[in-house]
């Protein structure tokens, strides 16, 4: 399970601290949740989250019944749309209920990081990023060509911890 809101908070401390030390970072960079396959932006939102960005979830049995209880709630949702059923809404009401419920049990992938991105590309300030104490860049994405820049791993902002190892 996921405390997104540790991670969230965690994650917004760093970067908040990053911001006042490289001013620059402030103006032009901003943090989302990335993997290889793919990234949205940093929030609390567990269903946007799951929306916009499914692979930050680890898969698993939980994500599978977390995906089939998504389909019948926009299945029901289109349905309540078209009808005045109360008992349509009734049932919507009762989706939304198991698909929260079911958001809790989620677990967090290993390959998910939070990292930088920037409203332009500064070349400058993406390398001095790169070397700031306050991240921790994987050694392979250290060369000029790459403008990745990771705060760290998730799983470290979600178990609270400074750093791992």
């Amino acid at each position: 399970m996921i405390d997104t809101k540790k991670l969230y908070d965690a994650a917004l401390v760093r970067f908040k601290a990053l911001c006042a030390d490289v001013p620059e970072a402030d103006r032009n960079a901003y943090a989302v949740y990335s993997s290889p396959a793919g990234q949205c932006e940093i929030t609390l939102d567990a269903a946007h989250i799951f929306d916009d960005f499914p692979a930050f979830f680890a898969d698993d049995a939980a994500k599978q019944r977390a995906s089939e209880l998504k389909k019948e709630l926009l299945r029901l949702s289109e349905s309540v749309k078209k009808s005045d059923s109360a008992s349509l809404a009734e049932g919507l009401r009762q989706a939304e209920t198991r698909f929260a419920a079911a958001l809790r049990t989620l677990t967090l992938d290993a390959r998910v990081f939070v990292e930088l991105r920037f409203k332009t590309l500064d070349y400058g300030l993406i390398a001095r990023l790169k070397r700031h104490p306050l991240v921790h860049q994987p050694e392979e994405l250290m060369s000029a060509a790459s403008i990745r820049v990771v705060l760290d791993a998730a799983r470290v902002f979600a178990a609270g911890k400074e750093h791992e190892v």
